[in-house]
């Protein structure tokens, strides 16, 4: 088994598409190699990943909970998760630091936004 990563746009334009982790497993049909997917562990918006604390931790309950559900031994589960995990990262102590300083990034960010839409709509008027 390992994990597959499908990208689906998001039917509104100009959205973030969403990255699904699909647990599969290879078979063969009539000699030939096909796919089955095991379970869709969980999706996430392609624009939160590294960036926002709460999509990570809620895209990680959802992969903690379909592992779960499917009875894995530990070191299948350990081998996915860390699958996983290089593409969207377990919020921990050590990188939650990263996630605030990318959070203050974006607040700084979006406050200059604001503040420069006010300013041009003062001047407006």
């Amino acid at each position: 088994m390992y994990v597959k990563w499908q990208r689906r746009p998001r039917k509104r334009t100009g959205g973030s598409p969403l990255v699904m982790a699909v647990l599969v497993e290879s078979h063969r049909v009539d000699g030939k190699p096909r796919q089955r997917v095991v379970a869709y562990l969980a999706g996430i918006r392609e624009r939160f990943i590294g960036e926002r604390e709460d999509e990570h931790n809620k895209f990680w309950r959802s992969v903690d909970a379909h592992l779960d559900a499917l009875g894995l031994d530990a070191e299948t589960r350990a081998k996915i998760e860390t699958s996983v995990a290089r593409t969207v990262a377990r919020v921990t102590t050590d990188n939650r630091v990263e996630f605030e300083a990318a959070k203050a990034s974006l607040i700084n960010a979006n406050a200059a936004q604001v503040a420069e839409f006010k300013g041009l709509r003062s001047t407006r008027h």
